[in-house]
């Protein structure tokens, strides 16, 4: 084999690398959005979870329409359930 096919395979060789290379780091940086977006789901504040609104920030969005507001029902205290069977 001559010096210059072993340079050309070589050459060919790094470009393959290379490329696979490229790709799969492009799969990384697919699969940690993907992974921070997971993380966002299951570890991060929920809307669904806040019971509380506060109207101070939360202004009612149907007075502006002539909606009279409505009002909430207050919160049920914290009770202490027993269970006897």
């Amino acid at each position: 084999m001559t010096e210059a096919t072993r340079i050309t395979e070589l050459e060919q060789a790094y470009n393959r690398l290379r490329s696979d290379f490229v790709s799969l780091q492009s799969a990384y940086e697919n699969v940690q959005q993907q992974l921070a977006w997971f993380q966002r789901q299951v570890f991060g504040q929920k809307s669904e979870k806040q019971l509380e609104i506060d109207v101070a920030v939360q202004s009612d969005l149907l007075a502006g329409l002539g909606v009279p507001g409505v009002a909430l029902p207050p919160l049920p205290s914290n009770e202490t359930l027993t269970v006897t069977r």
